[in-house]
């Protein structure tokens, strides 16, 4: 018995309605979720108040106008204590040029671990614990870890790295944004005074 054209039409829109779907899926993860955004904006980073490893409360809004690295991670993660140098590094070397890292442990971890890891490596930058997960979900679902977030300083996510990143890759993404000046609400550059 051979097939008719109706069967074979049939497989062939059901193929060509997975490829849209597809094609309609990927360009949604494009808009959302850009690898290198190039600085076209995205995404504002949350608003957010967590409590550092001693149970202070910091707002992150008060680092708004500084370009932001802010790395979730866990003190029993290998690929995020693997990092942890290079971080420092980051800090180190353009904090006083406006970069500021900010770490974020999931609830998954301990303070006390992360208290620990921060102890062995000196830390420099703010360590902050999201002991409900509010940061993790207002991040867009964090739930792997290292996850580390760029941000600029108007406030907007323009880049998001899961897994380890190398000092080199950072600092590609990092110096432009560095460079560029803060704009006003209104899009253009402040008046020098």
């Amino acid at each position: 018995m051979s097939q008719g054209p109706s069967l074979r039409g049939g497989r062939a829109g059901v193929a060509l309605s997975g490829l849209v779907l597809v094609a309609l899926l990927g360009l949604a993860a494009w808009l959302w979720w850009p690898q290198d955004s190039g600085g076209v904006l995205r995404m504002n980073m949350p608003s957010l108040t967590l409590s550092d490893l001693s149970g202070q409360e910091l707002d992150l809004d008060r680092y708004r106008g500084r370009v932001l690295l802010v790395n979730f991670w866990a003190s029993d993660c290998p690929g995020c204590i693997a990092e942890l140098p290079e971080l420092i590094r980051l800090q180190q070397i353009y904090g006083e040029r406006g970069l500021q890292v900010i770490g974020i442990g999931l609830p998954s971890d301990s303070v006390e671990g992360e208290q620990a890891v921060a102890s062995y490596y000196h830390i420099p930058y703010p360590l902050l614990f999201d002991a409900r997960g509010e940061a993790a979900r207002a991040f867009g679902e964090v739930q792997l870890t290292p996850t580390t977030f760029l941000v600029n300083r108007e406030g907007k996510i323009v880049y998001r790295q899961v897994g380890e990143a190398r000092l080199t890759s950072w600092e590609r993404r990092i110096q432009p944004l560095l460079a560029a000046p803060l704009r006003s609400a209104a899009g253009a550059a402040p008046a020098a005074q």
